[in-house]
């Protein structure tokens, strides 16, 4: 996971102009357009819950425990 974080981290570093809709940034992953991680397809049409993305936001979240 850490591996995908610095991407996506370098990703916005590289394009901090860009403005597009949460919408258009799933199309965009799901077309392989943007290639950050690899996350079958599956695992890609699953919803985050505020409360699951507020676990993540704290350094000690094992992300491997998310299915």
């Amino acid at each position: 996971m850490l591996e995908c974080y610095k991407n996506f981290q370098q990703l916005i570093d590289n394009n901090k102009n860009l403005m597009i809709t949460h919408k258009e940034f799933k199309d965009m992953l799901d077309n392989d357009d943007i290639k950050v991680c690899k996350f079958g397809f599956n695992f890609r049409k699953r919803t985050v819950s505020w409360k699951q993305f507020e676990q993540w936001q704290d350094a000690t979240y094992n992300y491997d425990k998310f299915k």
